[in-house]
């Protein structure tokens, strides 16, 4: 009879302890689920920040364009479309991973341009947003728009070639130049 009662008595604390053992896994999940939902983006754009910095030490092949750069290109004058005008552009690039955003000003018609690109190998593409807090309505001249940029990373880092894409309201036509990006000490 007493083995029986203590059968029954470690069932039940068995049962008692795989109840808490449950309990207590659940809780500690759920508060880790918490916490990785809490601080996954900031740790993730850490994360690949170092890893980026990291790869670009060990292969030079892999690069960092995070940094200043001087983006020049041409583009119509407002109200005379047929005579282009040299437009210079401050960026601010960073880099995390093989995503890289920026945003820069321009030195006439102060414009803002906001830049969502991917790197792949040494090719650079994306699109951009540019607003204007200058801008009139009906004013000539595509103050506000969206375009798209394709450059080539030239292998010494410093330097981008390439195109910009955008649709020119004043001409009512999908316009396209030559830009060059130096990257700034």
């Amino acid at each position: 009879m007493s083995n029986a009662i203590n059968n029954n008595g470690a069932r039940a604390m068995a049962s008692i302890l795989g109840a808490l053992g449950w309990l207590l896994t659940t809780a500690v999940a759920f508060a880790l689920g918490l916490l990785v939902n809490f601080f996954s983006p900031t740790f993730s754009r850490w994360l690949l920040k170092k890893l980026s910095r990291l790869l670009h030490r060990v292969d030079k092949t892999r690069f960092d364009l995070s940094g200043t750069w001087q983006h020049t290109c041409d583009e119509p004058t407002p109200g005379a479309v047929t005579i282009p005008r040299t437009i210079v552009e401050v960026v601010k690039l960073a880099q995390l991973g093989n995503t890289v955003t920026g945003s820069g000003v321009t030195n006439i018609d102060p414009r803002t341009f906001i830049y969502s690109l991917t790197v792949n190998n040494n090719m650079v593409f994306g699109s951009y947003v540019k607003t204007s807090q200058n801008a009139v309505p009906g004013q000539q001249g595509s103050i506000n728009g969206t375009g798209m940029v394709q450059l080539i990373v030239d292998p010494d880092r410093m330097s981008m070639l390439g195109q910009a894409t955008w649709f020119d309201s004043d001409t009512q036509n999908i316009e396209s130049a030559e830009v060059t990006w130096k990257r700034l000490p």
